[in-house]
């Protein structure tokens, strides 16, 4: 069972298998259908988790044998924006379940980290900026949840994170289509959904100049966490 903070890499290093083994069972086939990306679970999902089968391999005696352990590790990527542009190549220290790790942002304000597969809570501090990311706990853009998320991470949801679409959630979505062009409506209808994840989940190129000289009610910085397993 998927509990906050869950994703498929985590779920499968702590019981010590890769992560593909898991998803590509038949028996989780109607998990893959619903989530689409293994590092994007929502609490609840059940995940099928066989028993560990024994390898035996023959050997010599009376000889030396070298084994290789097949690496684990995930991929932390994190696009920093402020004010719609990217914080390009500028130096940041990233603290990662108490480990520091330093480099330099490319010209598209992108990172990418390695990090172990069950790694919790990141500090990002870069530029006078501070980012605090809690991995593998962000929900699927298809729930509403996800959709709240979304928003807070990119700067125009400030309330509960409580899966209820109410008023100040439909605000955060008026505001966010007036700032990329959308109709405005309050409702997250597909074009919206679709460009949300595009903003938030992809590497994606700048908004138009035009369009962030000629609005003032977008965030004042953006941080949208991402690694190749969504965590």
């Amino acid at each position: 069972m998927v509990e906050r903070g869950d994703c498929l890499l985590s779920i499968a290093h702590q019981r010590g298998f890769f992560w593909e083994t898991l998803w590509n069972l038949p028996e989780n086939a109607d998990l893959r259908n619903a989530r689409q990306d293994p590092g994007l679970l929502l609490v609840g999902d059940r995940v099928m988790v066989p028993e560990r089968q024994l390898k035996t391999v023959p050997a010599a005696t009376d000889a030396h044998h070298r084994y290789l352990k097949r690496g684990v590790p995930a991929k932390l990527r994190v696009v920093v924006e402020y004010e719609d542009q990217p914080v390009s190549n500028a130096d940041y220290i990233l603290t990662v379940d108490g480990e520091i790790r330093q480099g330099t942002t490319d010209d598209k304000g992108l990172l990418e980290v390695p990090i172990a597969p069950e790694a919790a809570q990141a500090v990002l501090d870069i530029e006078g900026l501070r980012f605090e990311l809690q991995l593998g706990a962000l929900d699927p853009g298809s729930e509403d949840i996800g959709i709240q998320q979304r928003l807070a991470n990119l700067g125009f949801y400030h309330g509960d994170l409580d899966g209820k679409i109410g008023p100040q959630s439909r605000e955060a979505i008026a505001a966010y289509q007036a700032r990329t062009g959308l109709d405005v409506t309050g409702e997250p209808d597909d074009d919206t959904l679709d460009l949300l994840l595009h903003r938030h989940d992809e590497l994606h190129e700048r908004l138009p100049e035009e369009t962030v000289e000629d609005s003032d009610s977008g965030p004042e910085s953006d941080a949208a966490p991402d690694d190749e397993s969504g965590q």
